[in-house]
Order: structure tokens, then C-alpha cells, then sequence
């Protein structure tokens, strides 16, 4: 198993399965506000990163709160800091990190939320009266 010596399974099973459900909620949210992009296509590729962008930035607050619910002696503390820096996003998306589990779905999350932002959904308008539109 690639991932066997991966940090979350030092975890028990109920708390694994909180980390997914946590991960899962997460990951419908950005997903939720991916399809919900609209304009031009340098506009919802520009959203679409944004949104990685983000996740990849406050998403650790969020699992340290479930962590800091599940783990005794663990203090109080933000451990989010300056957004991540381009390159620290390139590194992400190119699964530089992939040798986690958590560095593989935050990479592949990345990937869908970029996708669904550009995808071209049915809203009545074809590309060829829509200038500028995938």
C-alpha cells in the first residue's frame, strides 16, 4: 500500500472517518462554488484558481479545528498563515506533493475545481453568439 505510512492512519477509525466526512463537506462546498461560475472563460479559469488557491490556504484551519475536537492537548492556535505563494501552487497541482494523502487530494481537488469552473454548462447561450465563452 503507497500510503501506508501516511499520518492519517496513526488516527483511529471513527476519527479517519471524520477526516473524510470533514474532507468531504470541504470539497462539496468548492465544488458547489465551482459551478456556479460564470462569464468569460479567462474569468471563470481566473475564479476556478481562486478557488484552489483558497482551499489550499484556510483548509488546514478547518482540519486542525476537527483535529483540536478529536485530540487531547492539542492548544488553541491558528495554524494558517500568508497565502501560499505561486510556486508553492504549481507544486500542488503538478503533485509534487502527492506522497500524502493529503497533498494528492488537495492536487486533485485543485484540478476539479479549475475544470468545473471552465466548463461550459447549458445556459441558453451558444459559444458561437458568446464571444469569448468555452
Amino acid at each position: 500500500m503507497p500510503y501506508a505510512r501516511d499520518s492519517l492512519f496513526t488516527l483511529e477509525a471513527w476519527q479517519i472517518a471524520g477526516v473524510l466526512a470533514v474532507a468531504g463537506l470541504l470539497a462539496a462546498i468548492w465544488v458547489g462554488l465551482a459551478l456556479r461560475t460564470s462569464g468569460p472563460w479567462p474569468v471563470r479559469l481566473a475564479f476556478g484558481a481562486g478557488l484552489a488557491w483558497s482551499f489550499e490556504w484556510l483548509s488546514p484551519q478547518v482540519f486542525y479545528l476537527y483535529y483540536l475536537a478529536v485530540l487531547e492537548g492539542l492548544p488553541l492556535q491558528w495554524v494558517i498563515g500568508w497565502p501560499p505563494a505561486p510556486a508553492r501552487m504549481l507544486e500542488l497541482l503538478t503533485f509534487g506533493e502527492a506522497e500524502s494523502l493529503s497533498g494528492l487530494g488537495r492536487g486533485l481537488l485543485g484540478w476539479v475545481v479549475i475544470l468545473l469552473s471552465l466548463w461550459r454548462r447549458g445556459r441558453g447561450a451558444s459559444p458561437s453568439r458568446s464571444p469569448g465563452y468555452f
